[in-house]
């Protein structure tokens, strides 16, 4: 069975010494068109059925690693239930796992302004921006921090703000999907917490959230794609639960 290129990148989220979590969606572009999306790393293929609940996303953890060690995956989504899949025309990544002891190096920053029109595709301008995501994955950090702001949800502020599912999925495909922000994650672990833009700028969670227009659709989309890839237990992605590490 051919597996499809995923066209939302993967990201490496949590890794130690002899573990990784591996995060994929179907969404975006293909969303509805698969029932699986499988995983060949270390000579292991694991496959997991496409889950509603968290939207279309799927974290996979894989234990047993060795330190210290570079591995080879590839990731694909399938349209059929079935147990042969192919993976000889999906495109290898990789992921270290970290050594047992000495230094890290740790990358970090905040703050993604991307700004797009009013379908949400970036403009042209934003691939310089995405240049800092090159010289990132060029100083091969050991894991990457991102602290917010990884999106812009209120970039053209109150008069097309996102608020609603559909146009917060769009936002994340465009804004992650871009080159050297996509090869960066799907290589190097990477962390995120998401802060006010997410949803909306000067945003305080003592608000009354209810009567926030789009609240829910923009913080369930950040758990979605910022938190499960993260280190704490998958737990779901209800709006209500802590959203530190």
């Amino acid at each position: 069975m051919k597996l499809h290129t995923l066209r939302f990148t993967p990201i490496t989220g949590h890794t130690t010494c002899t573990s990784t979590r591996i995060w994929a969606t179907y969404s975006g572009e293909q969303s509805g068109k698969g029932t699986h999306i499988w995983l060949s790393i270390d000579g292991r293929e694991i496959k997991k059925e496409i889950d509603k609940d968290t939207d279309g996303a799927i974290v996979f953890d894989v234990n047993g690693l060795s330190p210290n060690t570079k591995y080879e995956y590839k990731i694909g989504l399938a349209t059929k239930d079935r147990n042969d899949p192919v993976f000889k025309n999906i495109r290898p990544l990789f992921i270290n796992t970290l050594a047992e002891d000495g230094p890290l190096k740790i990358a970090f920053g905040s703050c993604r302004y991307a700004l797009g029109l009013l379908n949400n595709h970036l403009f042209a301008f934003e691939e310089r921006g995405d240049q800092t995501f090159k010289h990132i994955y060029d100083s091969r950090p050991d894991m990457v921090a991102m602290l917010g702001d990884q999106i812009y949800a209120d970039d053209k502020w109150k008069f097309a703000a996102d608020t609603n599912k559909k146009q917060y999925e769009r936002r994340y495909f465009e804004v992650f999907n871009t080159y050297h922000f996509a090869k960066l994650v799907s290589h190097i672990p990477t962390y995120m917490i998401m802060d006010d833009h997410e949803y909306r700028n000067g945003f305080r969670a003592s608000e009354k959230q209810d009567n926030l227009l789009g609240y829910r659709a923009g913080l369930r989309a950040a758990l979605k794609h910022q938190y499960l890839h993260g280190p704490r237990p998958l737990q779901g992605i209800s709006p209500g639960q802590p959203l530190h590490y």
